[in-house]
């Protein structure tokens, strides 16, 4: 790699490729040096601390800082299966090992880690010697973990990519966009190092590969030279708004999309090995005036957000047979702490179903009662991070013409419709928020049309002048329907059609099939002082079987 040396006084670097100053440029960058205060740096430079490392010295992977993939299904039409076996520490390097030994349907088998632990914004460094044969895709990169995250919705920082038939060209990229509804975006750039005029073979001997990445950008350096930089404005703002804490990947792939045409043939070598002599990650030391600063700023950006969710989570019925609450009660709760909310409205919730969501969830508090005369049936509570809020009014009215009476109903539906409402004093912000959550009734469009009227004339004479306001539902209706159209006069908007194509089609109601009509009947709505940042449909299943018949809907949001 080209020679760099550096030449520093006090804070102040100055690179230069020679090594060498003409004598009176000296002197006057020194005088300069030591005109400015102490601390000042003419080209300031990150302030790194190393947080996490692995050096690969043991005798075997470190299983509680790594798990090994062992899986066939390829993400980009590769041709390995990953397996335990293809995975090995010697001499000092995590080895990876590509095979042409077919198992579990494919030609190939070969290794795969992941990190345990995860980062949100950092430098990560990894020294690595790649392999050299046609059909070879070796890759480190840093992802959300998948079990929390649909893919791109939180984005996917690629570190590093080459082709085996590739000795002098490596690629970085970032990947992005959302998921539900799937859309993905890209950014990539290729790179190549020349010394003194002649190519580097990155196939040869060992190569350090490292991404830097905070809410403005992502720079990439190759050997410790640069070599890309994508913009959070060049992204669309994704980097500062939508990005979760990563796991580090190493894998080596055999065929797939990267490698276009060159699959492997009947030319490749095997075995193939990608060696990893170490992984470091580092974040901004926390010692510095300038880190700390930072981490205060973004720890205040972070605790000024609100996490919102509604869920209609499905009755506790015995008709329902395999979907029974009792077969998916662990799945609500599991989506539930997933999102982690701020303010949860549930929808369809049964005493029994209360009972086990406040013993599990004792991080909230709940408001509401059942929505028959008694008390009893089902409810729709506002959950609220006790940590976070203090009540400081709160009730429950009917959609009826008769809203303070307990059971009432009238314009054709069969049930009572009730909406829960709770003024909540945020202890982050110092602000107050007004939440709501309502279900409307399923068949009766004029029950619907004159219970919006109620919920909107109730947002009149209650909400505050300028209050933030959070209405949480399952309104049985899309966003078209005009009972929707009727709370606009609250100037009440759709958070997810904010941040998502008003013509996307993915609904909430799929009867446990997962398979969605194209109608969004549940829905977070909000006033005009909130900014939505994140907005969501979360269609997770486990083996097949769903947390409820409706997917949940989740926003972040931030007051502007």
């Amino acid at each position: 790699m080209p020679t760099r040396k550096l030449v520093c006084f006090r804070t102040l670097c100055f690179r230069t490729h020679s090594g060498r100053l003409p004598v009176c440029l000296f002197l006057l960058l020194l005088a300069i040096c030591l005109s400015l205060p102490s601390g000042m740096c003419l080209a300031k430079q990150p302030v790194w601390q190393q947080v996490w490392a692995e050096e690969f010295n043991g005798p075997e992977l470190d299983k509680s800082q790594w798990q090994i993939a062992e899986t066939t299904k390829p993400h980009n039409n590769e041709q390995q299966a990953y397996r335990a076996s293809h995975v090995r520490v010697e001499d000092g390097n995590l080895v990876l090992s590509a095979t042409n030994d077919s198992f579990g349907g494919k030609p190939f088998s070969s290794g795969k880690v992941v990190s345990i632990q995860e980062w949100r914004f950092g430098r990560w460094e990894v020294r690595a010697k790649l392999p050299s044969t046609r059909g070879t895709w070796p890759a480190i990169w840093i992802l959300p973990d998948s079990k929390k995250y649909r893919w791109p919705s939180q984005g996917e920082i690629d570190i590093l990519e080459n082709r085996g038939d590739w000795p002098h060209v490596v690629s970085h990229a970032f990947h992005y966009g959302t998921n539900p509804p799937y859309t993905h975006k890209f950014e990539s750039s290729p790179y190549e190092l020349a010394v003194k005029g002649k190519p580097v073979d990155f196939h040869q001997g060992y190569h350090t590969y490292a991404a830097e990445w905070d809410k403005e950008e992502i720079r990439f350096f190759v050997d410790g030279a640069p070599s890309w930089t994508v913009t959070d404005e060049k992204l669309d703002g994704f980097l500062s708004h939508q990005t979760a804490p990563m796991q580090v990947i190493l894998n080596l792939a055999v065929g797939g999309d990267y490698v276009k045409e060159a699959q492997p043939d009947a030319t490749s070598n095997w075995p193939q090995h990608m060696l990893v002599d170490y992984v470091r990650v580092f974040q901004r030391n926390s010692t510095s005036n300038e880190a700390a600063s930072i981490k205060a700023v973004e720890d205040a950006h972070i605790e000024s957000q609100t996490r919102a969710m509604t869920f209609n989570i499905r009755l506790n019925t015995e008709d329902d047979k395999e979907n029974a609450w009792r077969h998916r009660s662990e799945l609500v709760l599991d989506r539930i702490r997933h999102f982690s909310p701020d303010i949860l409205g549930l929808q369809e919730v049964l005493p029994e179903q209360s009972s086990a969501i406040a013993e599990t969830l004792t991080e909230y508090n709940s408001i509401g009662g059942g929505r028959d005369a008694d008390g009893g049936g089902e409810a729709s509570p506002i959950l609220y991070r006790r940590s976070r809020y203090e009540v400081l009014a709160s009730g429950m009215f009917w959609l009826s013409n008769t809203p303070e009476e307990p059971g009432s109903m009238t314009w054709g539906n069969h049930y009572p419709r009730i909406c829960t409402w709770a003024r909540l004093f945020d202890r982050n912000s110092r602000h107050r928020v007004l939440a709501l959550n309502t279900h409307w009734d399923h068949e009766s469009q004029p029950a619907r049309l004159k219970g919006a009227k109620v919920i909107a004339e109730r947002l009149n004479s209650i909400a505050k002048p300028d209050e933030p306001i959070l209405l949480l539902g399952d309104f049985n209706v899309g966003p078209q329907n005009p009972a929707r159209h009727a709370l606009q006069q609250n100037q009440l908007r759709e958070a997810f059609l904010q941040v998502h194509d008003p013509t996307d089609s993915v609904g909430t109601y799929h009867n446990f099939k997962g398979k969605p009509s194209s109608q969004k009947i549940d829905a977070i709505l909000v006033s005009g002082n909130w900014k939505v940042l994140q907005a969501n449909i979360d269609q997770h299943a486990l083996d097949g079987r769903y947390p409820s018949d409706h997917f949940p809907v989740t926003a972040v949001l931030e007051l502007q």
